[in-house]
Parts: structure tokens; C-alpha cells; sequence
């Protein structure tokens, strides 16, 4: 995670803060953290437990220190580590305190960026968009591959898959291809260009100012030769140099 500058939003910034806390818990003791950032160990435990709530001052110290401690990326490797590999991202989306770190690392990258709403592109990333949702005070979308909504509600997005013969379909509400949304597309990995070059290529369609993609983990050749539009911020939290 970057060092976090500024902020335009103090209560997320503020939760933020605590689930850093509570995810260092999970891995050092009190006294630990203290060091870390220089708050008593007395005041630690007061936010860990709920009892109070940081100030904004030392939510932002908190916020700063921990998006350098903490290192997303690590408990990804970990996560893709033999015998299931990708498919072991799952285990992510299941997980409460790593669906918050990876979705922290999200927000701290994107702090300052005019973000109203989020569309979540696959499973996995539905709980990470969900909680980012909740810290930005955004609009909600996911994309289903069935169609979930009534008929005139959704738009149908087909791509291909290498190995695959059939065409592949997504469908996203709607409601989420509003042109006075600013969106943030989560998705879980991109080891092919499809299905995100496709639903990038509609956003654009529909003039839909697209704020952000971001990743879990990304194939380094496949996330740069992606095109995206101008001011469109590309956040992985994983690059893998080879296939």
C-alpha cells in the first residue's frame, strides 16, 4: 500500500482506520502495534474493541503507517501458493479480515478521486467492492452471468474466452450505466483481456466516466496492454511478471 496524503472522506477514513487496527491484531500483539504507530497500547485496545472511535488526526497517522506495514500482496501470494493456484481466490472473498485489507489497499490508492458508484465484474470480487462501497458512500452494482433483472433493466455484454468455442455473456444492471456515475469496476484477477476489455469498451460506448479498475492480481503483459481511458486509474494489488 501507498502512503495516504489526504482525504475527502473523514468517517471512511475513520473505519478504515480501525480494520487496519484490527487486521495488525490479528497478527501482533498490543504492544507491537504501539511501536509501530506510536499510540499507547491503552488507546489501541479502545479502537480495536469499538469502545471509542479515532479521532480523525490519528485515524489519518493509523491509515499512513498501516498502508506500510501491511502488504496485500503477500497474502495473495499466499492464497495462490499450489495445489488450486487462481482458483484459490475464492478463499479471499470468504475471509471478513482479508476482503477489508484488499479493499483498504483499493481505497487508500483512490483517495481524492470523485467516485459515486462500484460494479463488481465477478464473485469474488463482490464482498471487496462491497465493503469499498461502504468506506467511498457509494452506489452498489455487481454483473451476473445469468440475466437477474427484468427485461429492459440490464445490458447483455458478450466476449470469448481462449479454449472456449461458445461466446460468453455477462450481463450488468442497467442502473450502473448511468453517464453522472464516476464507477470503480472491481474484479478478482486478469490473466485474459476478456471480459474486461469488453465491458470497458461499453462503458466507453456509453460515455460512463469510468474512475478506476482495480485487481487482486494481474498478469503484467495482459494488465498493460489493456486500454483504458484518459484519467482512468488502474490499481493491482498483485503484478505476476509471467505466465
Amino acid at each position: 500500500m501507498r502512503r495516504v496524503y489526504s482525504t475527502n472522506n473523514s468517517s471512511g477514513l475513520i473505519q478504515a482506520s480501525v480494520d487496519m487496527l484490527r487486521f495488525l491484531k490479528s497478527r501482533h500483539d498490543y504492544r507491537k502495534i504501539s511501536s509501530m504507530t506510536k499510540l499507547p497500547s491503552s488507546t489501541l485496545s479502545r479502537y480495536v474493541s469499538g469502545r471509542t472511535l479515532p479521532r480523525y488526526k490519528n485515524a489519518y497517522r493509523i491509515v499512513n503507517i498501516c498502508s506500510e506495514v501491511i502488504k496485500p500482496g503477500e497474502i495473495i501470494k499466499e492464497v495462490l501458493s499450489p495445489p488450486n493456484e487462481q482458483d484459490n481466490l475464492i478463499t479471499i472473498s470468504q475471509d471478513v479480515q482479508k476482503v477489508k485489507i484488499m479493499a483498504l489497499h483499493a481505497f487508500s490508492e483512490l483517495l481524492g478521486v470523485k467516485i459515486n458508484s462500484v460494479l463488481a465484474v465477478d464473485i469474488v470480487s463482490i464482498p471487496i467492492a462491497t465493503y469499498f462501497a461502504s468506506l467511498t458512500n457509494s452506489s452498489l452494482f455487481f454483473a451476473s452471468e445469468k440475466p437477474l433483472w427484468q427485461e429492459g433493466e440490464y445490458v447483455e455484454i458478450g466476449y470469448r474466452v481462449d479454449g472456449i468455442a461458445s461466446r460468453q455473456r455477462l450481463w450488468i444492471p442497467l442502473k450502473s450505466l448511468d453517464r453522472r456515475n464516476s464507477i470503480v469496476l472491481f474484479v478478482s484477477s486478469v490473466f485474459s483481456v476478456s471480459p474486461l476489455r469488453e465491458i470497458i469498451r461499453h462503458f466507453e460506448k456509453s460515455r460512463i466516466p469510468l474512475a478506476a479498475i482495480c485487481t487482486l492480481v494481474a498478469y503484467r503483459e495482459v494488465w498493460e496492454s489493456i486500454l483504458i481511458p484518459s484519467g482512468t486509474k488502474r490499481v493491482a494489488t498483485l503484478i505476476l511478471d509471467s505466465k
